[in-house]
């Protein structure tokens, strides 16, 4: 028979086509899918009784082979089958018998199933196509590129050989149509996650968590289906210039809540709260008028910030670098630079520390001014330039190590 023939009868025959044992088997007709028990098989065919007296023949080209497979090696006797009848020999009135077309036929009801009750099947990827993955679920069938994940995915061939797990989206048996969606399992799941996770969450609370996206503001920290902005004034107590200076994409982390907020659905959270603020007991440690030593940390145009210890910067404005007149700060100190510097205020509050590098150097040795300044006078007293650098330090000098996310 030719095989748009056998094709035009399975079709024909398909409403009869539910699974018969052997125990309860009306007669043989053309279409029907039954259980049958190998009698007996070589490489070129296996005759496989269908009727406990009737034995049909299965040739390899019907068989359910894996790739390079023989007959032989796929089944042995009394291994148990399903086969579609496609026709009787002309001769013997043998059934003629397809493995193949048996399977394909159960995987279509299977699928019209699944798709009716929208279950998740999990089935391997075999090929990647323009467009999308062809996915093996009994019969050939289609999953979109748009469909594999939850994101766009730019190069599909790690997911050949695969397993996915996928719902039918599309069905049409007629037309030979099975389109498939792992996205909306993975979305469904994520749903899921994003609601448990927000029903255990709590301001105050200690969470693991791992970092999904850095911007120049903070990172975004996935909790379990939902994200939370670390920003980085939270990260550290000390100074941070950029956020992927401490942290990369993928680093798991352990995080505080600091806020929630459950109708716009932010999360804020912080870092530098889980260990001890070194800012705490700061002006018994550093006492207005003691001189201490430090570490030019950066400088800027308005002065520099030095480090008196870890996470504790204060700042030396311009006006305090020397007895003389400096236009630009690195003409006096330079990163890195170890130096001598005055305490002259406190603020653990304000997390500001001022500092002064001429008044705790010995007159002796501080340098020459170049000219006299206005309202210098020999007797230490405070400048203009003293007066001007205090009022700009207490409005602009950046708050010398930060202002707290969470006091």
């Amino acid at each position: 028979m030719a095989d748009a023939e056998m094709r035009a009868s399975d079709d024909a025959g398909e409403d009869a086509a539910a699974s018969h044992t052997l125990d309860d088997l009306p007669s043989l007709h053309v279409g029907m899918v039954v259980e049958g028990i190998v009698a007996s098989v070589d490489d070129e065919r296996a005759l496989i009784d269908v009727r406990g007296k009737s034995e049909g023949l299965l040739a390899p080209r019907e068989a359910v082979l894996a790739h390079g497979q023989r007959l032989s090696e796929a089944l042995h006797p009394e291994d148990r089958v399903m086969v579609t009848i496609l026709g009787f020999g002309p001769e013997d009135g043998a059934p003629i018998l397809s493995q193949r077309r048996a399977q394909e036929t159960i995987a279509w009801h299977q699928l019209e199933e699944a798709y009716q009750s929208g279950a998740v099947l999990e089935a391997p990827v075999f090929e990647q196509v323009r467009g999308g993955l062809l996915v093996d679920v009994g019969v050939r069938a289609f999953m979109p590129a748009s469909q594999v994940e939850r994101n766009y995915v730019p190069d599909l061939s790690a997911y050949v050989g695969k397993t996915v797990r996928v719902r039918v989206t599309e069905f049409d048996r007629p037309k030979g149509r099975v389109i498939l969606s792992q996205r909306v399992v993975l979305e469904e799941e994520h749903q899921k996650r994003r609601e448990r996770t927000w029903s255990e969450l709590q301001e105050g609370q200690t969470c693991a968590g791992v970092v999904k996206g850095i911007t120049s503001f903070g990172a975004f920290v996935d909790l379990g289906g939902v994200d939370g902005l670390l920003h980085v004034s939270a990260m550290s107590w000390g100074h941070v210039n950029e956020p992927s200076e401490q942290l990369y994409v993928g680093q798991e982390l352990t995080v505080k809540i600091l806020r929630l907020d459950r109708e716009r659905n932010r999360i804020s959270l912080g870092l530098k709260q889980l260990e001890p603020d070194p800012w705490e007991g700061v002006e018994e440690r550093f006492p207005l008028g003691s001189v201490v030593d430090g570490r030019v940390a950066r400088i800027t145009a308005f002065g520099a910030f030095i480090t008196l210890a870890p996470q504790i910067e204060g700042l030396a404005h311009i006006s305090q670098l020397s007895d003389h007149r400096v236009e630009d700060p690195r003409e006096v100190v330079a990163v890195g630079q170890e130096v001598q510097v005055k305490i002259l205020r406190v603020s653990r509050t304000e997390r500001r520390i001022g500092l002064s590098l001429r008044q705790a150097a010995p007159s002796a040795e501080r340098p020459a001014p170049a000219s006299p300044a206005i309202g210098d006078t020999s007797s230490g007293g405070v400048t203009i330039g003293d007066a001007i650098g205090d009022l700009l330090q207490r409005r602009g000098d950046g708050g010398a190590g930060g202002i707290s996310e969470d006091r």
